[in-house]
C-alpha cells in the first residue's frame, strides 16, 4: 500500500516520508481557520454589543411655559415643562439604571445672579398619570468677581459683537437616578423651575445610562472586552474541534499494522 504520506518498501519496512508542500498547506489552512474563527468571534461580539448595550446618552429639547402677569412684565408663576417619552424614538430597557440631567443655558446677567440659588423639581410619571418619584435639586449660576467679568468682557467683546458666542452660562443639574420597570414605566418627565425671576435661553433633558458589571466593561473598555471575546471564541472552537475529532477517531476501525 502506498500514499502521499508514507511508502512501503519491498523489504516490508515502513518509512515515513517528509513533504514540505503538504506541511505548508496545512500551516496555511490552520492560519485561515484561526483568522476565520477570530473574525467570526468579533462579528458575534459586535452583534451582541448592539443588542445588549442600549444607547448610552440621549438629549431632548425642553420648552418651558409660565403664566404672564397682566399688569407687569414679570412672570406670575413658576416655569414648567413636560417631556413625553416617545417609545419609538426612546427605548428605555427595564432594569437599566439611568441618570437624568437638566442642562440649562442661562444669560450671564445681573438678574440671574441676583436670583441666587433656585430649586428644580422633577416628577417621574407613569402611564396611569401617577407620580412614582419626585426630587428637588438646587441650582445656580457660578459666581464671578467684577474683575473676572471685566477681563472676560474685554477679551471676548469681538466674539460678542459678531454673534460668535453669547454672554451665558451652562448650568448642569443632576436630577435623579431611576430604573425603568413594568410596574412603573416612565411616560412623562415634569420639570418645574421654582423661581419666577430666573431667565433661560434654552434647556435640554439628558438621559445617561449608568452601566454596571459586564455592560460597564463592554462600554468603557471595549478593546479588553473584544480581546476576551476573541480568546473565548478560539477556545470554544478548539474544544468543539477536539470533541468532534475524538468522536470521529472512535468511530474509525483500527488499522492493521504492516509487518
Amino acid at each position: 500500500m502506498s500514499s502521499s504520506v508514507d511508502t512501503v518498501l519491498p523489504t516490508g519496512n515502513r518509512v515515513l516520508t517528509f513533504s514540505p508542500t503538504r506541511l505548508v498547506f496545512k500551516f496555511l489552512g490552520f492560519l485561515l481557520t484561526l483568522a476565520a474563527v477570530i473574525w467570526t468571534s468579533i462579528l458575534v461580539y459586535i452583534m451582541i454589543y448592539y443588542i445588549y448595550i442600549p444607547t448610552s446618552e440621549r438629549s431632548y429639547q425642553l420648552h418651558f411655559w409660565f403664566k404672564p402677569c397682566e399688569n407687569t412684565l414679570e412672570k406670575c408663576s413658576h416655569q414648567y415643562s413636560n417631556f413625553t417619552v416617545n417609545r419609538r424614538d426612546m427605548y428605555l430597557p427595564n432594569g437599566q439604571n439611568y441618570r437624568i440631567f437638566l442642562d440649562l443655558e442661562m444669560p450671564d446677567s445681573a438678574r440671574n445672579l441676583n436670583a441666587g440659588t433656585f430649586m428644580v423639581q422633577c416628577d417621574l410619571i407613569n402611564g396611569n398619570g401617577e407620580i412614582f418619584d419626585r426630587v428637588l435639586r438646587m441650582a445656580s449660576l457660578k459666581y464671578h468677581s467684577s474683575v473676572v467679568r471685566f477681563l472676560r468682557s474685554f477679551f471676548m467683546w469681538p466674539f460678542y459683537i459678531f454673534k460668535v458666542t453669547d454672554e451665558k452660562q451652562s448650568v448642569e443639574t443632576e436630577l435623579q437616578s431611576f430604573a425603568n420597570s413594568r410596574a412603573n414605566e416612565l411616560a412623562v418627565v415634569s420639570i418645574e423651575i421654582q423661581n419666577r425671576w430666573v431667565n433661560i435661553y434654552e434647556a435640554q433633558l439628558r438621559f445617561q445610562a449608568d452601566f454596571t458589571g459586564i455592560k460597564y466593561i463592554m462600554y468603557h473598555h471595549p478593546l479588553i472586552a473584544l480581546f476576551f471575546a476573541a480568546v473565548f471564541g478560539v477556545g470554544l472552537f478548539g474544544i468543539l474541534l477536539g470533541a468532534v475529532w475524538n468522536s470521529i477517531g472512535k468511530g474509525l476501525p483500527n488499522k492493521e499494522k504492516n509487518m
